[in-house]
This record gives structure tokens, sequence and C-alpha cells, in this order.
């Protein structure tokens, strides 16, 4: 995706002004859904603002490729905020999954000890990212 992100408005628009071009997020993972096991990462643009513009789901067995629009949060972004609920208890965010809740993208993630072990769960909505029930 980040051929078609950097080049969708051209070559020398890439390398120059870069204008309208789009990365991929640092992490991904992974959805089971309509029986295939889909690769999901936040796609965000190449100013580094650490927010997203949309999200990218990708079909491992098929190679299919869904785009869709929704700009929010960026997932580390949303981790930093599910661990500045908790920052008393120096818990660590893994990396979210992707879900609907009552039809609002919402980032789900464990927060995990020093140890490893998983302590609580967060919910992020991706909109309204400051919000953590």
């Amino acid at each position: 995706y980040n051929y078609h992100g950097m080049l969708k408005n051209g070559f020398f628009n890439s390398v120059l002004g870069q204008k309208g071009c789009l990365k991929t997020t640092d992490g991904y993972n992974y959805l089971a859904l309509e029986d295939d096991v889909w690769v999901y990462t936040g796609i965000t643009s190449v100013s580094g603002d650490r927010s997203n513009v949309g999200f990218v789901l990708m079909n491992q067995r098929t190679m299919e490729t869904r785009y869709y629009s929704c700009a929010g949060a960026e997932e580390y972004s949303a981790m930093e905020s599910a661990e500045g609920q908790v920052q008393n208890l120096k818990y660590t965010a893994a990396f979210p999954l992707l879900l609907n809740i009552s039809g609002e993208p919402t980032y789900f993630m464990a927060l995990k000890d020093g140890g490893g072990l998983v302590k609580k769960y967060a919910m992020v909505n991706i909109q309204k990212y400051q919000n953590v029930p």
C-alpha cells in the first residue's frame, strides 16, 4: 500500500511536494472476518502528524484490499491515551485491535504490567481518543 499511497498523485509529487501522499502506520494486527484472516493497519499522511486518515484491510488468502476512510487517532496515540489513564500503575498497552462498537470505530487493547501479564483492557474511540472508558 505504501507504493500506492506515495505515488497516487504522480512520481514528481511524491518527491517534491508530497501533497496527498499517504503511508501505513508502523504497526499492524490481524482480524478474523468472513472465514479469512485479514491484516489491518492505519493509513496516515507522510508528514507524520500522528493521526490516521483511514484504515486498510488486506486479505491474507485472496490478497483483496479494502480501504476505509476514517479520520482519527493513530494506533500509538491511542495506546498512549490508554496508558495515561493508568499511569500510576505503569502499565503498557499492547497494539490495539480495530473493532466496530455500536457503529463507532474503536481500538481495543490490553494493558500489561512490567511482567507482561494482562491486568486491564481499554477501549479507545478512534475519533474521540481522549475518552478512555
